[in-house]
């Protein structure tokens, strides 16, 4: 067999040098001038929580393990007795845009770095270690509480928000959510889900001129 003769390999091609400046590791303050931009921003940080995979696995962890798999106002409406049941979390007595709100207080108190998802770890923490008021409700309920047609008690909540209340007190005074905290509990010591008279049954009779004598039976034909 005849062995081939190869040349050694050569480096032809022009070397070239970059210059690559340093990477900024810190991003520039975050700047919200107005009440508008303010809320934007924190209905943002909301739904990077919501949006989250954490924050989706501990959902479904309460209600399949943490007993939340019923609604709170009609408890026999329950995920076992109906499956597809539009069942939500509701958070009580800070919504968790009153908790972002706190938490970014709480970072620009701190002087810390505003991002969100640093922000979105801190209250994902916060709902892994119990301080936060929770509550099941359906999805009809949960719309009416929103929209202040029906009040939640706050001894049907888990008392975890009474840490989270000890640990942001002065955030919370900043962000004017104290006074509404005070008037809850004290709401909640002589109401109760009975008093949400738009839950109660209501039963409408109609009666149509036209047929006051409508037969029991109809005959069907052969």
């Amino acid at each position: 067999m005849r062995i081939p003769i190869i040349e050694p390999y050569k480096e032809t091609a022009p070397e070239e040098n970059m210059f690559i400046p340093a990477l900024e590791l810190e991003r520039p303050p975050l700047m919200l001038t107005t009440d508008k931009a303010k809320d934007k921003y924190i209905k943002y940080l909301e739904k990077c929580v919501r949006g989250s995979y954490e924050y989706k696995e501990y959902i479904e962890f309460l209600r399949t393990v943490g007993g939340m798999s019923f609604c709170s106002a009609f408890q026999n409406l329950s995920k076992s007795l109906i499956k597809k049941l539009a069942l939500e979390i509701h958070h009580e007595p800070f919504t968790l845009y009153d908790i972002v709100n706190i938490m970014l207080r709480r970072f620009n108190n701190k002087g810390w770095n505003v991002d969100e998802y640093a922000i979105s770890d801190a209250i994902l923490d916060l709902h892994f270690r119990g301080m936060v008021g929770l509550i099941p409700l359906s999805y009809t309920v949960h719309e009416l509480v929103h929209v202040g047609k029906v009040f939640i008690p706050l001894q049907h909540v888990d008392d975890g928000y009474m840490s989270f209340y000890q640990e942001f007190k002065q955030e919370i005074s900043e962000c004017e959510l104290e006074d509404v905290l005070i008037k809850k509990i004290e709401l909640s010591k002589t109401f109760n889900f009975k008093s949400n008279t738009i839950l109660h049954k209501k039963f409408i009779y109609v009666t149509n001129e036209e047929y006051s004598n409508i037969p029991e039976k109809f005959k069907v034909a052969a």
